[in-house]
Parts: structure tokens; sequence; C-alpha cells
């Protein structure tokens, strides 16, 4: 059935963060650590939201696929622009597929963690990559469709070597 669900009011925050520590350090006391040992950055963000319908055959309800928080956190580790490590995750709360608020129509609140790393072999010119997404291989679905539910993509490992060649 297509139907005009009616009018909806999303409102919400978000908030970001991220900070060199070493780099930090490094200001405060006057040394060279992030030359020696390199960068180690940490980041946050955070998203917080209220979405309602206002109006229509579902006001009061609300909206699908619309998480009261979505967090995101984690760290990069960088040395002299030669190594990149990146651990990150993301936690979404549970919410609902449809905008008639089914209880069989929930999606779990999920948690997901990636793991993503590059050293740079020669210049700027070869680069090895890799990474494993989903690190802890947690089972979730974040989307319901009327024949069923798209299952997360399961942990996988990745890798490859960038050639660049500049002009």
């Amino acid at each position: 059935t297509v139907e005009n669900v009616g009018d909806a009011l999303h409102q919400g925050l978000e908030l970001t963060t991220e900070a060199d520590l070493t780099g930090w350090y490094d200001a405060r006391h006057q040394t060279n650590l992030r030359q020696r040992l390199g960068s180690f950055t940490p980041f946050a963000s955070l998203m917080l939201l209220d979405a309602t319908f206002t109006e229509g055959p579902q006001d009061g309800k609300t909206p699908q696929y619309a998480p009261q928080y979505t967090l995101r956190f984690g760290a990069q580790y960088t040395f002299r622009d030669r190594v990149k490590v990146n651990l990150s995750s993301v936690f979404v709360d549970d919410h609902f597929a449809d905008d008639s608020n089914l209880a069989n129509r929930t999606v779990p609140s999920y948690k997901v963690w990636d793991l993503a790393g590059e050293i740079a072999v020669w210049k700027d010119y070869v680069k090895v990559f890799g990474g494993i997404n989903n690190l802890f291989d947690e089972r979730y679905y974040a989307r319901i469709r009327s024949d069923g539910i798209d299952p997360s993509t399961e942990r996988n490992v990745y890798g490859g070597v960038k050639v660049g060649v500049r002009f």
C-alpha cells in the first residue's frame, strides 16, 4: 500500500571531536615525539536524533530508520606519512524499519569495528594496504525489506597494492 504517512519533524545534534595527542604533548613539553614515534589521534562523533511524525496517519510515531543515536569512535596512528593504521567503530541504536512502528519490523542495535592500514613502500609511488571489515564478526542487519532482511556483511579481509605515477 502506498500512502502519505504525514509530516515528520527530525531534530538533533551532532558532536565531533578529534585530537592529535602526540602533537599536543609535543606542543606542551617542547618535544619532538611525533617525528620519532608517530602521531596518535583518537576521534569520536555522536549523533543524537529525535524524529516524530507530527501529522497524518502515523502521528506520534517514529519515522523508519531514525535511530536515537549513532556513535562513531576510534583512533588513528600515523608515522611520517609512511604508515597509517585506523581502528574505528560505529554503534547504532535500535530503530524501526517501517513508519507504523510494528514490533516485528524493528532493527536491533548493533556495533561494528573496522581495522585498516597502509604502508608506503616506495615514496608516494607504491603503497601496500589492507584491512578487516566487521573485525569481531558481528551478526546484525541494518535494513528490512518486504521480502526479508538485508543481513550484514560478515567479517571480510582485503588488501592490495597502490601504484601511482605523477606527471
